[in-house]
């Protein structure tokens, strides 16, 4: 990538360019991560949900159920 300067008189269409080119990346890698958690959650017989809790678990440890639900969206049932 490109680096924008101050003061350089094309940092305007520099930086539009850089915002574009990051954005589509960003969609990219979100694509790519979509496929990997499914492809993951199939392997492993796991829903999109039960990777999300997993993932939730790993990151802030141990969850009270309503905790989890409230910080996932779901019924802690």
């Amino acid at each position: 990538m490109e680096s924008v300067l101050p003061g350089d008189p094309d940092t305007a269409p520099r930086r539009g360019r850089l915002n574009r080119a990051i954005k589509e990346s960003l969609r990219d890698l979100g694509a790519q991560l979509s496929l990997l958690n499914h492809s993951v959650g199939t392997r492993l017989d796991l829903k999109a949900t039960d990777l999300e809790c997993l993932d939730l678990l790993t990151r802030d440890g141990p969850l009270r159920a309503s905790t989890l639900g409230t910080k996932t969206g779901i019924s802690s049932s």
